[in-house]
């Protein structure tokens, strides 16, 4: 077959090797791109890459992060079980674990209008987060958990609807019920974290999400004022680390592939350095200065890092130095091991996922369960060929 002809291979590896290298050439005007946020990019420089310092910190590091799986999902119905998750480390080593578990119920409902003779068309993915942990509480026990028998398992304020066509949730990934299950994970880890903030975090401690401070969606703003109210009164650094980004520049190419590239033709020898000035943020939604980063001179990963803005004039090369000295980890070298830490206590795997969809099969009597497999490629996946 052609495909297998030596000559054919040549001549697709020359090709792949002339399309590597003419994305990965330099340019002189370019610049980050970043899609849906007000902003002002920078053109990309030599000059804004630094070495971070060796620094260490006797000060605490909280480290949040959630994990999330399905235990019945349709196109208009999901039930999920939810994991938050802190671990607090001081001089390196872990003082200090939190866990909560929850259950989101997500169903589509419509909006009718009182004041109109004809019927909202409008959809609406409506949310309702439960403490799994009151759930298995004695009957004794459960009045006192949330305050109020009425609203027993109910988490406050994180109870909300999204219009299906809004903007913030078609600018979700896949804008489907599973990736609302995304959004409600991430407005736990905010509540987890603000807890840590205020009960456990004391004057230069440091406060590290998994992921962004960026806030799309109303509720979750409002989430992040309270934290950031909290972090200004306690003296505490908030920052974001971003392990996986899509970012691109306005060439069409991945930053990642154009720093290590800048990195490359730097006249001066950086090992693990971090690049500033990449943009300038001006929109409410995304209070950060960010930065780019990579943390140990073996890691060949860049992950994104922000810290609250309104913290801006802090040293920015010590904090960077006090995050490469916890990424040494030879698991993910170049990567916070109190972020694997949390990771790992967060996650949520498939064998608990099976437990739990057995526990709650009682509450599918009136269904036929078959009607809930949303996933062809499930079916497909478990054929042996």
């Amino acid at each position: 077959m052609i495909l297998n002809s030596p000559v054919y291979m040549d001549k697709l590896l020359d090709l792949l090797k002339q399309e590597l290298d003419q994305s990965r050439k330099a340019y002189s005007d370019e610049k980050l791109l970043l899609k849906g946020v007000n902003c002002n990019p920078l053109f990309l420089s030599q000059s804004n890459f630094n070495n971070i310092p060796d620094f260490e910190s006797a000060h605490n590091l909280c480290f949040v992060d959630g994990g999330n799986n399905a235990i019945i999902s349709s196109t208009d119905l999901n039930l999920s079980f939810l994991r938050v998750a802190a671990c607090i480390f001081k001089n390196k080593k872990r003082t200090k674990i939190i866990r909560h578990n929850y259950l989101s119920l997500i169903t589509l409902k419509k909006e009718y209008d009182p004041s109109n003779s004809i019927e909202s068309k409008k959809l609406f993915y409506n949310v309702k987060i439960f403490d799994y942990s009151a759930l298995n509480l004695k009957d004794s026990d459960k009045s006192n958990y949330l305050g109020s028998i009425n609203d027993l398992y109910l988490v406050d304020n994180i109870n909300f609807d999204y219009d299906i066509f809004s903007k913030a949730v078609l600018d979700l990934k896949s804008n489907s019920i599973e990736s609302v299950v995304d959004v409600i994970r991430r407005s736990l880890e905010l509540k987890l974290l603000n807890e840590c903030v205020v009960n456990h975090l004391d004057s230069y401690d440091m406060a590290i999400i998994d992921g962004s401070l960026y806030t799309p969606f109303e509720f979750e703003k409002r989430q992040m004022s309270d934290l950031f109210q909290s972090v200004e009164q306690k003296n505490v650094l908030l920052c974001a680390l971003s392990k996986t980004t899509n970012l691109l520049t306005d060439n069409g190419r991945s930053i990642h592939s154009v720093m290590a590239n800048m990195v490359k033709q730097n006249p001066y020898p950086l090992t693990k350095w971090y690049y500033s000035k990449a943009v300038d943020l001006c929109d409410s939604n995304y209070q950060a200065e960010l930065f780019f980063a990579k943390f140990h001179k073996r890691s060949k990963h860049l992950f994104k890092f922000e810290i609250y803005r309104k913290q801006k004039m802090v040293d920015v090369p010590k904090v960077l130095g006090i995050i490469s000295s916890y990424s040494t980890d030879p698991v993910f070298l170049g990567y916070p091991y109190g972020l694997i830490s949390v990771d790992d206590l967060a996650r949520v795997g498939n064998k608990e996922t099976e437990i739990l969809k057995i526990k709650f099969k009682h509450l599918m009597s009136d269904l036929d369960s078959k009607d809930l497999e949303n996933s062809s490629h499930a079916v497909l996946d478990s054929i042996k060929f």
